[in-house]
């Protein structure tokens, strides 16, 4: 990954902090997708338990 000049008003960063800054956002950035990955999996189970039901549903019906 290349850092990017970062200007913050006045204060310029150097490349250490611009590297920490970034990893910090993309700490955060991954942190948000682990849990709307969590919630999709969460999604997925409640969906395949009401697709059971339904086609044991289906079944007793024929």
């Amino acid at each position: 990954m290349r850092p990017v000049s970062i200007q913050l008003g006045e204060l310029e960063l150097d490349a250490e902090d611009q590297a920490i800054l970034q990893s910090g956002i993309l700490l955060r950035e991954l942190q948000k997708m682990r849990v709307l990955i969590h919630k999709f999996r969460e999604l997925d189970v409640c969906w395949a338990a009401e697709d059971t039901e339904n086609s044991g549903d289906a079944s007793a019906l024929q």
